[in-house]
């Protein structure tokens, strides 16, 4: 029988193989390892009962912990073999980057079957290997190799030519390197002028590239006789050479079928045709860069190392490894399908610095993990990544779900360092819905306008979608904004924000939104709209803080608990997850209500409205439903039901028994109210803030509309809800609606004097005159109170005033509405659209009651935060580590209004200004 003899140089990613083929194939097999002595050591039993013959060999650089074999002891240990077996068919390969080189010089001399220097040249020499791929028409990094001499004789003139020709930053790297060993990123003219000291600690010649600004992806290659057999793809964490400053180096696996794979598969293919690799395996990296244009980087003519081949297999089932011995060998094979399936792997690179904490993530999918380090230890830094401090690994058959952990991982504190905690800011979002977003893309604008690379921002979100927050995550569109379109933005001071965004998305959205666009000023466009802008600006900022190299976590979790105090912070997850904190923003927006809460373990008890697709599910057409509260949220509950075509009647009730005002045309008309004549009544007339504010609504009232006004012109004229409806609506058929302005222009003016009212006046204008101001304010929109009419005009609505109490009776499983001044009626499903918990410290959501017990904020008299009026930071009653905040809702009671789109995005501007400083002019 015939005998192959296989020597392998190098026991790198032995472990990795599957050696069966070698008792398998119908031919005798032998394998002799040559390795070094350290090396030799550490070969498990499992590759060593495998290997029939051990050379122990010397390294090339004996003081290199990457170092290849020397040429000579290489030699020595093959003219061994074959002088003791001269008749075996001999076959030599190595896994081993630094080692490609050697094996090819090694098969010429020994006349060995195989790709010779010649072929495996631009595999190792990264000028060479550009080049060939430019002359095919293929984009690569422009380059040049590193003028030594300029770089000692003239280095500020030396660089300023490479910035022109280069840009910032630019790339220096040994051309024939690997694990990103010497690579070194120039981003200004005192890292240039380092590059002398840098250059001198490694043996190699060095070049200067282009930096490309995009995604990194791996793609892998086996051919035989020039045919591709298999290839694979994964996107890269990072790029591989930020893993020197502590950045993950790994890579998630894309499926087959996806088009990322499919584009760079078959660019990378074009690129191996260029290198005229015939046999074996190919490890290639390709750039996508942010515009979608594929740049070849580099490529080695090897199976991919660290952990990608174990990735591959828990992926598509191929081991790499096994099946590159076999095309080496000449031994027959077939690829399996690929499943449909993706994995993961990464390394956590070593950092220099003390270790001061050590988390483990919570992903959706089961996650493999090993750490090596704990609290107390202190490492010094790597020059490759090949040195770490952990690793993990995960697979599965949901490949979004995979991608999802993948994110999460992304940029996860594994270990946190004491000088991480010295030296960068963390600033954590808590919810993201419109504050929330408005803060992180108001941060990420003030960080890359200043160019801070010391700032992180985590953002945390309890539900599925980032953007959208409570407010705007409505699944139907007949729950509208009753804010006009051309007055909705994420951005202070720029009201055409949102307009501007629904043009440039036109063309994606007019098929799903239909006679909408183009959208106008004057629009009241449905509320899922505008959390489709919410969420599509908050994944914009994500790439753009990628591609700018700013760390922005989304983290899909609730905050349960923060630990404070004066030395740290740290806030905890749900799922025990822990981040350090120097900043913290509560943008926790509506909290869930308070009221009606013995009802909600009964079947047909809704405790909101939304997200309304429950409503539309979970209720028969033909229930009886009590919708508990008249405003906006209870609207949406009834135009939601019908819109679905429920049929029987259904009923509104609340205390009042009104809907809010019906929204009228506004003109330009710009309010006289002013709020230094309202403090000069208080101040020097000596009348009470309140009763001096109302005087002055009041004759602004007048001076618009030119007549005398009774005292109850704002009050409504009827206390039945159905013909104060038509009366609103039709008075906003032919008449400016210049009372809404004025009523909305009041809330400057109400915040001048809030500070001059006492509790009791504040209490009492949130408890009554708001209220009756919020009609005017909170309108709806003139299509939605038409709907209602209709509704009421079919006999498929009501609405009831002075409701009492809503009570379950056991025996007959049905609800039951008590009022004042008629009988009791029984319904089969109530809706609870009473709207936001007045109490942060009684919140259903741990987070607020879990701090408000440790006694360290100042909560007002409304129990919600107490708050610097400037500033927005929380007042505390010791001394903390960071800096709190609450915006909007978290602060009610400290200002008037706090729940406003403009209101909402200015408390995120105030936040931010405190954060990173004022907006450069």
């Amino acid at each position: 029988m015939q005998t192959k003899t296989l020597l392998l140089v190098s026991s790198y990613q032995l472990e990795l193989c599957d050696f069966s083929f070698k008792y398998q194939s119908g031919v005798r097999i032998r394998i002799v390892l040559l390795e070094h002595a350290e090396r030799l050591e550490r070969v498990p039993p499992q590759v060593r009962e495998h290997i029939d013959h051990f050379h122990l060999c010397e390294k090339e650089e004996p003081d290199s912990p990457l170092s290849g074999l020397s040429y000579s002891s290489a030699a020595a240990a093959i003219q061994a073999e074959r002088s003791q077996r001269p008749s075996d068919e001999y076959h030599l390969y190595t896994f081993f980057e630094f080692d490609t080189y050697l094996v090819s010089r090694l098969r010429e001399a020994f006349e060995i079957p195989g790709a010779g220097p010649e072929r495996i040249l631009p595999f190792r020499d990264k000028k060479v290997m550009k080049q060939r791929v430019l002359e095919a028409g293929l984009r690569a990094p422009r380059f040049e190799l590193l003028d030594v001499g300029r770089l000692e004789s003239e280095v500020d003139s030396y660089f300023s030519e490479l910035r022109r020709s280069y840009g910032l930053p630019f790339v220096c790297k040994p051309i024939n390197a690997a694990a990103s060993i010497g690579v070194l990123i120039v981003r200004s003219l005192e890292d240039f002028r380092s590059l002398r000291g840098h250059v001198q600690r490694f043996d190699y010649v060095f070049e200067l590239e282009e930096f490309i600004q995009g995604t990194l992806y791996h793609c892998d290659f086996l051919l035989r006789g020039h045919e591709i057999v298999f290839s694979g793809c994964g996107e890269y964490f990072f790029p591989n050479a930020e893993a020197t400053r502590g950045k993950l180096i790994g890579s998630i696996i894309l499926p087959s079928h996806h088009p990322d794979a499919l584009a760079l598969t078959s660019f990378g293919g074009r690129c191996l045709a260029a290198l005229g690799l015939r046999d074996g395996a190919a490890h290639m990296e390709v750039f996508k860069s942010h515009s979608g244009e594929r740049v070849f980087l580099e490529v080695g003519a090897r199976p991919p190392g660290l952990d990608v081949c174990c990735a591959y297999e828990d992926a598509t089932g191929v081991n790499l490894i096994t099946l590159a011995l076999k095309i080496e060998l000449g031994l027959e094979f077939s690829v399996p399908r690929p499943a449909r399936r993706s994995a993961l792997w990464g390394h956590i690179p070593v950092r220099l610095g003390e270790v001061v904490d050590v988390a483990r993530p919570v992903t959706r999918e089961r996650l493999k993990l090993s750490l090596s380090v704990q609290r107390g230890n202190v490492l010094e830094s790597s020059f490759s990544y090949l040195r770490t401090m952990g690793k993990f690994s995960a697979h599965s058959g949901d490949f979004e779900s995979l991608q999802r952990d993948f994110r999460h991982l992304k940029h996860f504190p594994f270990v946190t360092l004491k000088e991480d905690r010295l030296s960068r800011r963390q600033i954590n979002v808590i919810g993201a819905g419109l504050v929330g977003t408005s803060c992180v893309i108001q941060l990420l604008d003030r960080i890359l306008e200043r160019r801070l690379d010391n700032v992180d921002i985590n953002i945390f979100e309890r539900a599925e979608r980032f953007g959208p927050g409570f407010a705007f995550s409505s699944t139907s569109d007949s729950s509208l904004s009753n804010t006009r379109a051309g007055m909705m933005s994420l951005l202070p001071q720029d009201y055409s924000h949102f307009i501007a965004w629904s043009r440039a998305n036109q063309e994606r959205l007019a098929d799903e939104f239909g006679a909408l666009f183009p959208i106008a000023e004057d629009s009241y466009v449905p509320r899922r709209l505008f959390g489709i802008y919410l969420e599509d600006e908050l994944a914009s900022a994500r790439v753009r803080a990628e591609r700018a190299g700013v760390v922005l976590r989304f983290i899909p979790s609730e905050v349960v608990d923060i630990h404070v105090s004066p030395e740290a912070s740290v806030l905890e997850t749900a799922e025990g997850e822990r981040y350090h904190a120097t900043d913290v923003v509560f943008a926790l927006g509506n909290q869930p209500t308070q009221s009606f809460t013995h009802l909600e373990r009964h079947e047909g008890y809704f405790s909101s409205p939304y997200p309304e697709h429950l409503l539309r599910e979970r209720i028969d057409r033909n229930a009886r439903v009590l919708v508990v509260g008249s405003r906006l949220s209870a609207i949406d509950a009834v135009l939601v039901l019908a819109s679905a075509g429920h049929r029987n009647r259904i009923t509104v009730a609340s205390r009042e028994g009104l809907f809010p005002a019906v929204r009228g045309y506004m003109d330009k008309y710009h309010t006289a109210l002013n709020p230094e004549a309202v403090l000069e009544r208080i101040r020097d007339r000596g009348q009470p803030p309140l009763q001096a504010y109302f005087q002055a609504l009041h004759l602004a009232l007048e001076e618009v509309y030119g007549r005398p006004l009774p005292d109850d012109f704002l009050e409504p004229s009827s206390e039945d809800g159905r013909s104060e409806l038509q009366r609103v609506f039709e008075q906003t058929q032919g008449d400016l609606a210049h009372w809404q302005k004025l009523a909305v222009s009041m809330i400057e003016c109400m915040e001048t004097i809030w500070p001059f009212l006492s509790h009791e006046e504040r209490e009492s204008f949130l408890e009554s005159d708001y209220k009756k101001l919020f009609r005017y304010i909170a309108a709806l929109p003139v299509v939605n109170a038409r709907r209602l009419l209709e509704l009421f005009t079919c006999r498929r609505l009501e609405i009831q005033a002075r409701l009492q109490s809503v009570t379950h009776d056991e025996r007959s499983g049905r609800f039951i509405a008590t009022y004042e001044s008629r009988s009791p009626e029984s319904f089969d499903v109530v809706i609870n659209a009473t709207g936001t918990g007045p109490s942060l410290l009684k919140s259903r959501w741990p987070l607020v009651p879990t701090l408000g017990k440790r006694d360290i904020f100042e909560f007002n008299a409304f129990e919600h935060f107490s708050v610097h009026r400037e500033t927005l930071r929380v007042r505390t009653k010791s001394p903390v580590s960071a800096r709190f905040y609450a915006p909007a809702t978290c602060c009610r009671g400290e200002f008037a209004i706090t729940n406003f789109i403009d209101i909402c995005i200015e408390h995120a501007r105030l936040v931010v200004d405190d954060l990173l400083g004022p907006r450069d002019r």
